[in-house]
């Protein structure tokens, strides 16, 4: 499958981007097969530099086209439709002093709850047999204490 995207040229943190049509699954520091044009986002204003008539033969080709490139072109119309979204950042999540707090109990009660669904039948007996020797424990303990009270 061939793909239109950047490959990154320049020196350290001034980039400057070829774009270039290359197979996909290749490094996009490796070789390419043709290149397309030129793309620096640092000068003012951006400069785009871009061979019209080969990108078209190439996406009629079925090249498939990279975000940015994308959206580069959308821009230089050359491909019509809305931009795509290029970068995909994570929301970080903001913790509130209460009402998080009392979000989060729900949530491990309403897990606790799923999980107890999901124990098997030979669990759940195994379960209450624990519970059971517990309680005839403590039943021990308090007739014993019983005991001891009133011998005093």
């Amino acid at each position: 499958m061939l793909v239109i995207r950047l490959k990154r040229i320049g020196k350290k943190h001034q980039p400057s981007y070829r774009i270039v049509v290359s197979e996909k699954h290749k490094d996009t520091r490796g070789d390419y097969l043709e290149k397309l044009g030129f793309y620096n986002p640092r000068a003012k204003p951006r400069i785009v530099q871009l061979n019209e008539e080969r990108i078209k033969y190439w996406l009629s080709q079925g090249a498939q086209v990279s975000d940015t490139v994308y959206n580069l072109l959308v821009d230089a119309h050359i491909v019509p439709g809305p931009k795509r979204k290029a970068v995909h950042l994570k929301k970080k999540v903001k913790k509130e002093e209460k009402g998080e707090e009392t979000g989060e109990k729900e949530v491990s009660t309403e897990n606790k709850e799923v999980k107890e669904e999901e124990k098997t039948s030979s669990e759940k007996i195994e379960e209450s047999e624990k519970q059971e020797k517990e309680q005839s424990k403590e039943g021990g303990e308090k007739e014993n204490n019983s005991e001891k009270q009133k011998d005093e």
